[in-house]
């Protein structure tokens, strides 16, 4: 289970390398609900770090508010955390 602040500062890894993502997208992405994705995309636009529209999330012009690494850091979490997701997926179609 990742915790709310870890997740949002995946959130905006990744928006910082698509521009823009779906509540669909990331409810898949983390194994979530679209509730809850939707409550923390609603806290990132609080924050003024990103932008919410009906059905998603775009980033604002700077988002180094949660990682203070800033955009690399950011994108570097992301990608972490893409990895481990994709490790998951290969270890779960593995027959014992």
């Amino acid at each position: 289970m990742m915790f709310r602040e870890k997740r949002q500062e995946v959130i905006l890894g990744l928006l910082d390398k698509n521009e823009s993502l779906s509540v669909n997208y990331l409810a898949r992405f983390f194994f979530i609900s679209k509730e809850t994705i939707r409550k923390d995309l609603s806290e990132l636009a609080e924050k003024g770090v990103i932008q919410r529209y009906h059905g998603g999330a775009s980033i604002m012009a700077t988002s180094n508010t949660l990682c203070p690494g800033g955009k690399g850091a950011n994108q570097a979490l992301a990608a972490s955390f893409a990895d481990a997701n994709k490790k998951r997926n290969i270890f779960n179609r593995i027959d014992f």
